[in-house]
């Protein structure tokens, strides 16, 4: 007999683990910062107006993240921002809304990629138009690697990241986007196309709009990751609580899940709880369940679903899954845990014992329609771990109970 447990439970996996290295690699291949960039190490948790040079003069200790994002807008091509490990970065500077105050702005067109180490970033000023974390003004293509921001709280659609242009991208790896607050597109968003792996975007509030993720007019992928317990406020049909691709004129917005968990999200009067796609919605290996709010749909799709197998509707059937092998339309409830620390560098929602959702996809197509090189989950356990790999972000993992050990007999002597 077999039993599944979580990692957080199984001393003997741990991060520096071979799979979680695994993970590392496949990351690492996917986001190496492009050579020659100029790196920027942050040394000073101090917010204050900001100075490129401290972060290029030799004293040390005075580079700040706002003094870091001012040098590498100054810098030729691509940045690298390095924060110190597991450390908090609060954003203090509350005046005026301008260049030098709330959100870190990055305007330079070129690659930036911030480097969290582990770190928070958190914004701390009351709610204003550009209250957010950070702000891409030009076409900045950012990634973030192991970081959680926090903390938003904009009258705009200034979130934990929002870009601005069509040309602008947002890359998230092994990071958490949670707790912001915005008008709308709360934890990421804007025009540019956004990618997350590995990463968890949970418990943003979208006032009057999308909570979670949102996208104008580009491609919104998500592989590896799990959106969960956002909200949306808006009325309008294009808002969702989770994830929203909205541009309802070419090019449509498209929504892509490969080995996802989009549950628990909570729509508004007209919108959507899960997900709304205003293009196709692709999905392999994915979960998509427990609508909340007013509206309780999972899915608005309006340029019809591509289903590459083994994807997952809880309640309703309206993502459009079923005719991949495999899929699940109107299924049981998927029993996943509530959001918790299950091992890796985010929290995930660890599928039950008794989840419809283990052993689901077998061996032979754990890397087929769009996952190919994915042999891992969200926190960087080998998939499979069983005689299938699981949908949704999460592997659990197995344990095979040692057998009993002998008994020892203590001889017993007379005479």
């Amino acid at each position: 007999m077999r039993f599944r447990r979580s990692l957080s439970v199984v001393g003997a996996i741990a991060l520096s683990g071979a799979s979680i290295v695994g993970a590392s690699l496949v990351v690492a291949s996917l986001t190496a910062a492009p050579a020659g960039a100029a790196t920027f190490t942050v040394d000073d948790t101090v917010d204050g107006p900001p100075v490129a040079a401290n972060c290029t003069d030799v004293t040390p200790g005075n580079c700040s993240p706002r003094d870091a994002f001012l040098a590498a807008d100054g810098s030729v091509g691509a940045d690298i921002i390095d924060l110190a490990p597991n450390t908090t970065y609060q954003l203090t500077e509350c005046g005026a809304p301008s260049a030098t105050t709330h959100a870190l702005k990055a305007s330079d067109n070129a690659a930036l990629t911030i480097n969290g180490n582990g770190s928070t970033i958190q914004q701390t000023c009351a709610s204003n138009t550009e209250n957010g974390v950070i702000q891409l003004l030009n076409a900045v293509l950012l990634t973030v690697n192991r970081i959680t921001l926090t903390g938003a709280s904009s009258t705009s659609g200034v979130g934990a990241i929002q870009a601005g242009n069509d040309a602008s991208s947002i890359t998230v790896n092994d990071s958490t986007i949670t707790g912001n607050r915005a008008s709308f597109q709360a934890g990421l968003g804007g025009a540019g196309a956004i990618t997350i792996r590995n990463s968890t975007v949970s418990n943003n509030t979208g006032t009057n709009g999308t909570g979670g993720v949102n996208s104008f007019n580009d491609p919104v992928t998500l592989i590896n990751s799990t959106v969960t317990g956002n909200v949306s406020g808006g009325a309008g049909a294009n808002d969702a609580g989770g994830v929203s691709a909205t541009n309802t004129v070419a090019p449509f917005g498209t929504v892509v899940l490969i080995y996802s968990t989009v549950v628990g999200n909570t729509g508004g009067a007209s919108g959507t709880a899960n997900i709304r796609s205003a293009g196709p919605l692709t999905s392999f290996g994915s979960v998509v369940g427990d609508p909340l709010g007013t509206s309780t749909v999972n899915c608005s799709v309006s340029g019809g679903t591509v289903s590459n197998g083994y994807s997952y509707e809880q309640g309703t059937s309206t993502c459009g899954f079923g005719a991949g092998a495999g899929d699940v339309t109107s299924g049981a409830n998927p029993l996943l845990g509530a959001l918790a620390a299950n091992g890796g560098p985010t929290q995930t929602r660890l599928p039950g014992a008794a989840s419809p959702l283990l052993d689901r996809i077998p061996t032979a197509a754990c890397q087929a329609d769009g996952a190919a090189g994915i042999t891992v989950d969200q926190r960087g356990i080998t998939r499979p771990q069983g005689t299938g790999c699981d949908v949704g972000a999460v592997e659990v993992v197995v344990v095979t109970p040692a057998a009993p050990g002998a008994v020892a007999v203590t001889p017993t002597f007379t005479g």
